[in-house]
């Protein structure tokens, strides 16, 4: 996998690209099970400085999303 960091990244954290996380957890059904059993499915509540109250990420970048929105889409994409 080629890292890269994204949109959807902060300064903390560096990404895989979404394609290539998606094809990995299609072929590893057990992590797709792990990621979906810590997955909340309450949505995000942002504060006014942009950080997700519900999930306890208060220090988002702007722009950035919720790593629990991410893990969401990558789930639902991989199930495709």
């Amino acid at each position: 996998m080629q890292r890269e960091t994204g949109a959807g990244s902060g300064p903390w954290r560096e990404c895989y690209r979404q394609d290539e996380i998606v094809a990995f957890v299609r072929d590893h059904s057990a992590l797709l099970g792990l990621i979906s059993s810590l997955v909340d499915d309450d949505e995000c509540s942002f504060d006014h400085h942009g950080g997700c109250q519900a999930h306890g990420f208060l220090s988002l970048e702007p722009g950035e999303m919720c790593p629990n929105e991410e893990a969401k889409r990558l789930i639902e994409e991989a199930r495709r």
